[in-house]
């Protein structure tokens, strides 16, 4: 009978990619909308407003671009490093391991608050302004709309030959669906950045209880010694020995570990970089539209919209953290092992780990910045300096 982790393979509850006809259709919107705000920016410069509304729906599309080329360049290498981690640990029969327990039980509660999230964002920045302006369009009937006073998923330049109910409400349930798709993307990185993080925080602490468990293995092996079927070369060690095959495992599962992350890294620099840069400018114009519109339906979108970008960069900083620290964990269990009175090829099994280890573990998305907690301290601090920048926008 299968167990609950074969059951589920690791990437069934992540979704698939989007078929090619929608992630052209999403590329092709999001190129239309960038040159409309292009348009925009250009035509109405001297309304402050509508300027900063302009730079930041740009933003936006900004985002959606780095989601779409990490999702169909960058994000495969994820995939395959999460299904290999399940696949190897589920044909070694670990049921009942704790630490295997801790990790699933981590996964089943972040995707039930990452679906949460997401249908939180899809609700306040889609659904509540796509509804409004659905009623506002009924009630007005064939009567010209106020365009600048008309809710909006991005906001949208119309030339004055196009404001007409039919064409807004089009380009309305056309956002709508971008919008959705924009999350779809996003929905999917988020948890194969999270998941495969975990994966790596998993392997990291098996290899720790891997190595507290090395003392118990050697006892073992002078205990299989005194068998007379064991063989012993003229420098004392057994060939074929329990010892060496353990040993052997660990420095298979410790470069496992080295190469995950490199492979964590190159899958998930461009995600966390537009993450990262993106939002701290987001952040900014969401304060600045709180503070500053006069609509409350606005100001109750940029606000929840605020708060839960601001629980996502969190959230992916904390995974950062717990990567580094754990890390920093099995690097000091390393240089911690018994090893000087050990045999001579044990000990240069441990060099090997030791100078593996002399390097953190830790992401750097291109090697521009450590993603760990210090990294909300400087989404704050370019949110303050974007803040002040925008702000000078108005003179």
């Amino acid at each position: 009978m299968e167990t609950k982790n074969q059951k589920s393979l690791p990437l069934s509850s992540f979704g698939n990619m989007l078929p090619k006809y929608l992630s052209t259709l999403y590329l092709l919107c999001t190129f239309l909308m960038q040159i409309d705000l292009v348009v925009s920016m250009k035509t109405q410069w001297q309304d402050f407003m509508k300027r900063i509304l302009s730079i930041k729906e740009f933003n936006t599309t900004l985002f959606a671009m780095f989601g779409y080329l990490s999702m169909n360049f960058e994000v495969a290498h994820l995939e395959r490093m999460i299904d290999v981690h399940f696949r190897r640990l589920n044909a070694q029969n670990m049921r009942g391991n704790r630490i295997i327990e801790n990790r699933d039980m981590r996964k089943e509660d972040f995707e039930r608050k990452a679906s949460r999230i997401f249908m939180a964002i899809f609700l306040s920045g889609c659904i509540l302004p796509y509804f409004q302006g659905i009623m506002l369009a009924v009630k007005n009937g064939t009567k010209d709309l106020d365009f600048d006073k008309l809710p909006y998923i991005i906001y949208t330049h119309y030339p004055e030959k196009l404001r007409t109910v039919p064409i807004y409400l089009t380009i309305m349930t056309t956002q709508c669906l971008w919008y959705g798709l924009m999350l779809i993307h996003w929905y999917h990185l988020y948890k194969c950045f999270f998941m495969s993080t975990l994966c790596m925080i998993t392997e990291m602490e098996l290899l720790v209880v891997a190595l507290n468990n090395l003392l118990d293995c050697e006892m073992a092996e002078k205990e299989n010694k005194s068998d007379e079927n064991t063989r012993v070369d003229k420098k004392g060690q057994a060939e074929n020995n329990l010892l060496d095959k353990y040993m052997t495992r660990i420095i298979k599962e410790h470069y496992i570990i080295c190469s995950g992350l490199k492979t964590l890294n190159t899958g998930a620099s461009s995600m966390s970089l537009g993450f990262y840069n993106v939002f701290a400018m987001q952040m900014c114009l969401f304060i600045l539209f709180v503070i500053e519109m006069n609509e409350m339906v606005a100001r109750i979108k940029y606000t929840v919209l605020g708060i839960i970008v601001f629980s996502i960069s969190v959230s992916a900083s904390k995974m950062g953290q717990d990567l580094a620290d754990q890390g920093e964990r099995l690097r000091l269990k390393i240089y911690q092992s018994e090893w000087i009175d050990k045999p001579v090829w044990l000990q240069k099994y441990i060099l090997l780990m030791i100078t593996r280890a002399s390097r953190n573990m830790e992401m750097k998305p291109y090697g521009l910045y450590v993603l760990d907690m210090s990294s909300v301290t400087n989404v704050v601090k370019g949110t303050y300096t974007y803040f002040n920048l925008v702000t000078s926008l108005r003179v």
